[in-house]
């Protein structure tokens, strides 16, 4: 993302989290290294069954209060979040002095997650580029290699994202033939039309940007 940024490529709304905020990630990541032996992380008590199996039971719950809250933390939530799970399962001092570590794992995974689905966004607009200038480039020197250039792309492109369509259709706004010819191809792909996959992209790069803004916060 940083060469990207460098290079002055449009960039995924989420990205400028993860470059404006590395420093938070470093900070986060040696505070844990540092707070969490493995030895006492070895002596939590673990999950006995379920997807998390092994894993401490402590880890579980963080998991559950950070995504369930879209990664957004304060003081109030997770004192009511522990105080309700201590209700019907007390937890150890070990467990409850490690809450805080707990917490900035799951954070840390959480803006992982989404700086990979950033990361994908990223290599998914340079395709679209790639693809769209082809498109372009065989359309202005004879429109029947356009048919050629499509069955290529429908063949390398077999499950194409969202994302991957949705910037293929802004490159090629303003080229008339090839946006029709594309357009139909993507809606028989998706079973939807393209005004509904930039919706839908809309509403997940929002989603992330409010995410990755409270995890960090």
């Amino acid at each position: 993302l940083s060469e990207a940024n460098k290079l002055q490529q449009t960039m995924p709304p989420a990205a400028e989290w993860l470059l404006d905020n590395e420093y938070m990630l470093e900070s986060a990541a040696r505070d844990v290294q540092k707070n969490l032996p493995l030895k006492f992380y070895k002596e939590l008590p673990s999950l006995s069954s379920g997807k998390l199996k092994g894993l401490p039971r402590i880890y579980s719950l963080a998991r559950h209060l950070v995504f369930h809250t879209d990664m957004r933390l304060d003081e109030e939530s997770i004192l009511a979040f522990i105080e309700s799970y201590q209700t019907t399962n007390p937890l150890s001092i070990g467990e409850l002095w490690v809450v805080p570590q707990m917490l900035r794992c799951v954070l840390l995974e959480g803006i992982a997650q989404i700086a990979s689905r950033t990361m994908d966004d990223l290599r998914e607009h340079e395709m679209a580029d790639f693809w769209a200038n082809r498109l372009i480039t065989a359309n202005r020197r004879d429109p029947n290699y356009v048919f050629s250039i499509m069955s290529e792309l429908s063949k390398s492109r077999k499950d194409p994202s969202h994302y991957f369509a949705t910037q293929l259709i802004d490159y090629l706004y303003d080229e008339g033939n090839v946006l029709g010819a594309v357009q139909s191809w993507l809606e028989r792909t998706f079973h939807k039309n393209t005004a509904e996959l930039g919706q839908q992209v809309t509403s997940r790069q929002t989603k992330d940007q409010l995410s990755i803004g409270n995890a960090f916060g």
